[in-house]
């Protein structure tokens, strides 16, 4: 069986945290991490800003696989989120590979 742990959440709102995340998805199983890409700032005095994705890995592939079914097109801070497996795409953009 294909080990499928990591799922890509997409269409995040301005401002969501880890934490956030945290709280949305700990309801169906244990998770390893979350990773929430930053831009670079565009000058120094800007503050870097969360992309609009994460990543987040559970410890059990059926933990993934109940958040995908159940967050996938839910409404999460305003905004309908498009969950679904990551890519390979996805974590190369997120661990610069």
């Amino acid at each position: 069986m294909e080990d499928r742990k990591m799922i890509y959440v997409g269409n995040l709102p301005a401002g969501v945290s880890t934490q956030h995340l945290n709280e949305a998805f700990i309801p169906f199983g244990e998770i390893n991490q979350i990773l929430l890409p930053q831009t670079a700032p565009a000058k120094a005095t800007d503050t870097a800003q969360a992309k609009n994705f994460a990543l987040i890995e559970f410890e059990d592939n059926e933990d993934s696989e109940h958040a995908i079914f159940n967050m996938n097109e839910s409404e999460f801070f305003g905004k309908v989120i498009v969950v679904h497996w990551a890519k390979n795409s996805h974590k190369q953009l997120v661990m610069g590979k």
